[in-house]
């Protein structure tokens, strides 16, 4: 087969689904080499790390012409010019993920080139995972409870509650992994009494009905993402809360399931942990940038973490995979993300400033803030300030603090 049998047809789909078609005259693609250069005292030459490469950049040429090339312009000006992430078929390098970046132009030719627009735009391959959308909490619950759904019908789909003996085993599975999450997820309740009561009936209710549960995968499903989810709620105690969602998902998606009954059991409680974490995400109150930002890039590492594993393990003990379920998380994750991005340019912004003299610590406050009363923990806190830096700070010591 010659390299013209091998092009394909040149098409770019928006985000909103519509499919344009594009003649060309000539293609390229560009990508970056990542990496940190170091330079040592004493030491010939340069010590680089790498640090992988970036997504690759297509810059085209679109030619569109005929009777009704100005129609056919202007629908692809509107097209490039949504919000979102769209989908190149490229003739030479084949399907790509793409979001349209820099300077989009389109050029008509009535003398030289009449019934002919011109447009060059250059798309960048992009994951697409964390395309900040805002969104509210209802937005988010809506977007959980899909995933939850989606992976509720993946597990009665999946067929490992059919026979007697995959039943035993997978409840075999199942309760150990249900001691391992009462374990990380219930003392993190113990600071709100309904919410721990309410953790606590869940736990009861699953072990009391579980030999009828085991034959009802819905059901089952809906009462583990339930329990999962109990602490996500909680107002106080954010840190603990991403923390323990953080070493239980860990803990999960460390693991190589030896069969199908554990792959779909630590699927369901994987998925459910990482919608809990998105929810938590959401409904913590943030007063520093620094903290939605991590809350994102928490939710965006998880995400990652449990993409890996599922793709692994379900090609690893040949189970398809209809995409149902990440489909869902992905947009929960993305969402999420891009939300707490967005909160981010609300809160307070990170300064630091190096002390060019001994101060004391309430001047410093009063310097920094305008008042006292109100921060001068929150200096201490951020800072690590203890024994004799409570009293002066010496010259020279780097101090944070943040301002709005």
């Amino acid at each position: 087969m010659a390299w013209q049998d091998r092009l394909r047809d040149a098409a770019y789909t928006s985000p909103s689904g519509q499919r344009l078609t594009f003649d060309y005259d000539a293609t390229s693609e560009v990508f970056e080499q990542l990496g940190g250069a170091f330079n040592f005292p004493d030491a010939k030459g340069t010590f680089v790390q790498p640090l992988g490469a970036s997504g690759r950049r297509y810059p085209l040429r679109l030619i569109l012409w005929g009777a009704d090339y100005d129609q056919a312009a202007a629908s692809w000006m509107d097209a490039l010019q949504e919000a979102g992430v769209g989908t190149l078929e490229h003739p030479a390098y084949g399907r790509k993920t793409v979001v349209p970046t820099g300077s989009v132009t389109r050029r008509d030719e009535f003398v030289r080139g009449a019934n002919q627009a011109v447009i060059e735009v250059s798309f960048f391959e992009t994951t697409g995972l964390a395309y900040p959308s805002p969104q509210s909490l209802d937005d988010t619950a809506a977007k959980v409870e899909a995933a939850s759904v989606a992976q509720a019908q993946t597990l009665a789909a999946s067929g490992v509650l059919d026979s007697a003996s995959d039943r035993a085993d997978f409840l075999s599975r199942y309760e150990s992994a249900l001691g391992a999450a009462s374990g990380a997820l219930k003392p993190i309740t113990e600071a709100v009494a309904s919410a721990q009561r309410q953790f606590t009936a869940i736990e009861s209710s699953i072990n009391r009905g579980i030999d009828v549960l085991i034959r009802d995968p819905l059901t089952l499903a809906y009462q583990t993402q339930q329990l999962i989810k109990t602490p996500a709620r909680i107002a106080a105690s954010a840190g603990a809360r991403l923390d323990a969602y953080g070493d239980f998902l860990s803990g999960l998606v460390g693991t190589t399931p030896p069969r199908k009954t554990a792959l779909y059991n630590t699927d369901m409680y994987a998925t459910a942990t990482l919608t809990a974490t998105a929810l938590a995400t959401t409904t913590t109150e943030y007063t520093k940038r620094p903290e939605a930002i991590e809350a994102a890039e928490l939710i965006l590492e998880q995400a990652e973490a449990v993409a890996a594993w599922r793709d692994d393990n379900f090609a690893a003990l040949g189970e398809i995979d209809d995409g149902g379920v990440w489909q869902s998380l992905q947009d929960l994750v993305a969402s999420t993300a891009g939300a707490l991005v967005q909160r981010s340019f609300t809160l307070a912004s990170e300064r630091r400033v190096v002390l060019t003299s001994d101060r004391s610590i309430i001047d410093l406050t009063f310097e920094l803030y305008g008042t006292v009363d109100d921060k001068l923990d929150a200096l201490i806190n951020d800072n690590d300030l203890s024994g004799d830096e409570i009293i002066e700070i010496k010259r020279g010591r780097e101090v944070v603090y943040y301002v709005a």
